[in-house]
Order: C-alpha cells, then sequence, then structure tokens
C-alpha cells in the first residue's frame, strides 16, 4: 500500500479508534485514540489538583502561618500577663516587706525607749537608794499639828529613810485621811531634805462632848472631820445633839437652828470676830461667849448689823465680865446695855 493510502486511511480513523495497517494494506489492529481535549482535560485535572494540592499548602500554610500568629499572640499575652502578675506580685511583696520594715523599726525604736527608760530607771534607782537618804524634814502651811505630828502622817513606808520614795509614795497615794488637811505636797528642796507643804481647812464650828470626837463642820453645816482635837480657833456648838453620823453628813437636821447658827457665824467671821462658843435656846435666842464676855443676841435678826456694832464695842471690853445686850439692836434703836458682873 502506497503512502497515499496510507494517509486516505488515517482520515477514516474514527473518533474514537486507530486503524494499523501494514504497507500491503493488511490491518495490524486498532488503537484508542487519546483526544487533544482529553489530554488538555486530563492535564487541567493534574493542574486542578496540582492547583487544590498547592491551594491546600498554601491553605496549610496559611491556617499555620494564622496558628503560629495566635500562638504568639498568645504567648505574648501570656507573657504580658505574666510580667503584670509580676509585677503586681513583685509591689505586693514591696508593700509587705515595706511594712515589715516599718514594724521592724518601730519594735526597734520601742524596744530602744524600754531599754533606755529601764537603764535610767535602774541607775536613778541605785543613785537614790544610794545618795538621797532623809535628813532633814522641813514642813509648811502648818497651824493645827505640830511639825512632827505632820512628819508621822506623812513620812511612812517601807522605805521612809529615802527621800525620792517619799516623794514617788505620796505623789501615787497623796495622803487623804488627815483630819483638817485638804491637801499634803512633798517634794524634795535637796539629795537629803523632804518638803512638807501642808494645805490645811479651819472648820466653821464643831459639836462636842466631854468624851468622844468632836464633829466639825463647814459654813454649810456639813460634816468635814470627825476628831478627838479640839481646836482652838473653832468656835463650839453648845446644847447641840448632832443628827449627822459621819463625814458629808449635815449636823443637824432642823432647819431653823440651823440657819440661826450659821447666819451668826458668817456675821461674826465677816467682822473679824471670834467667840469661843454659840448657843441657841429654845426660843431660838442667840447666845455668845468671847473671853469671859457674854453676848445676847437675841433672835437672828438684823445680825449683820449688829456684829458691826460689837466689833466697835469689844475692843473697849476687854477682860471685863458682863453680858453685852444686843437683844433690842436695830437700826431704830441703837442703844445697847452693858452689865458688868
Amino acid at each position: 500500500m502506497k503512502n497515499n493510502d496510507i494517509k486516505h486511511s488515517m482520515d477514516d480513523i474514527t473518533k474514537d479508534k486507530i486503524v494499523l495497517v501494514d504497507a500491503k494494506g493488511n490491518t495490524l489492529g486498532e488503537v484508542e485514540r487519546t483526544r487533544d481535549n482529553d489530554k488538555s482535560e486530563e492535564i487541567s485535572k493534574k493542574t486542578l489538583q496540582k492547583k487544590k494540592k498547592q491551594s491546600k499548602k498554601k491553605q496549610s500554610k496559611q491556617k499555620q502561618s494564622k496558628q503560629k500568629q495566635l500562638k504568639q499572640e498568645q504567648s505574648k499575652q501570656n507573657d504580658y500577663v505574666e510580667r503584670h502578675n509580676n509585677i503586681t506580685a513583685k509591689r505586693r511583696i514591696t508593700k509587705k516587706e515595706k511594712r515589715k520594715r516599718r514594724r521592724r523599726a518601730i519594735i526597734a525604736v520601742i524596744v530602744e525607749i524600754v531599754l533606755g527608760l529601764a537603764i535610767l530607771v535602774i541607775g536613778g534607782g541605785l543613785f537614790a537608794f544610794m545618795c538621797c537618804g532623809v535628813e532633814d524634814v522641813v514642813v509648811e502651811g502648818n497651824n493645827i499639828y505640830t511639825p512632827e505630828e505632820i512628819e508621822e502622817y506623812v513620812i511612812d513606808g517601807d522605805y521612809k529613810n529615802n527621800c525620792v520614795y517619799n516623794v514617788v509614795h505620796n505623789f501615787i497615794k497623796p495622803k487623804k485621811d488627815i483630819p483638817f488637811v485638804d491637801k499634803v505636797k512633798v517634794t524634795m528642796t535637796g539629795l537629803n531634805t523632804v518638803k512638807i507643804t501642808v494645805t490645811e481647812r479651819i472648820p466653821f464650828g464643831y459639836v462636842a462632848f466631854e468624851e468622844g470626837d468632836a464633829k466639825y463642820f463647814d459654813e454649810d453645816g456639813t460634816i468635814t472631820d470627825i476628831s478627838d482635837k479640839r481646836l482652838e480657833n473653832s468656835t463650839i456648838w453648845l446644847d447641840v445633839i448632832p443628827d449627822g453620823e459621819k463625814v458629808g453628813d449635815k449636823i443637824v437636821n432642823d432647819d431653823v437652828m440651823l440657819s440661826s447658827y450659821l447666819d451668826t457665824a458668817k456675821a461674826l467671821k465677816a467682822n473679824n470676830i471670834f467667840v469661843n462658843s454659840i448657843r441657841i435656846d429654845e426660843n431660838h435666842n442667840i447666845y455668845a461667849v468671847k473671853d469671859g464676855l457674854k453676848i445676847n443676841f437675841g433672835l437672828k435678826n438684823d445680825m449683820d448689823d449688829k456684829c458691826k456694832r460689837l466689833s466697835i464695842i469689844l475692843p473697849q471690853l476687854e477682860n471685863q465680865q458682863g453680858t453685852l445686850h444686843l437683844e433690842n439692836f436695830s437700826k431704830e434703836n441703837t442703844d445697847i446695855v452693858f452689865k458688868r458682873e
């Protein structure tokens, strides 16, 4: 078979098969034909598969990249949180440490102060014990008691021979049970000298019997002291049975009698007149005695004017015995009668 025949036979190739013949025209067989579009389809499939693979790889890389980025961001965030927590913890630790240091410093200062005070107290105590023995006692402000009596009241205790002990002891436990004494102050005027300053109270009057304690009272008629001591500069009220039993009670509960006594005593004191005794009878007439001179005041009317006139007359009647009658004295009647005995 000629070449043209072969060519012509090849033109008769079916769409799907190719018939092979030799030079003599004999059929050798058939071969399935692969079209170009099949090739292109195959190529496109491969390309698509390749692209898909590439896309998957790219997506996988992108995903990995995003995951890596997320991990990095998460790591950064974790690092930031960790740093923040570390800083906060450090701050907390720093504050705690500051508090601890401050407490330690305060405790150290307190310990130093306590030790310093302990050293001072011990040193001062040793010095006082060795160098401040009592050699002299000075008493001031005493009129009722002698210096020896005041010293006996005030200087007491186990270490009374030490000046510092007496000052401290009487400062902590001041003497409040001494009759007629308001206050006692104990000081040191030298290493071996104690000074006792006494503030006395002078009672307004007192009620007493031949035996037993006298009851002293103030200007309000309130009992201030109970003592067996008789004060020369205090007026005794005669013919009075006291109702009060203890310090703080009224000396008598009879208001009329109490008013008569107190008004008379106040008027006498205002005019610097001291009488030895005052007595009131059942009719409320008032009688007084001064150095043997008897004074009849009558009722308590015009008592201030009576005492003013009395202060003028008394110097003229010094050392005389008799009765001075003021019971009829008034602003209208100024006559005063003295009956000598």
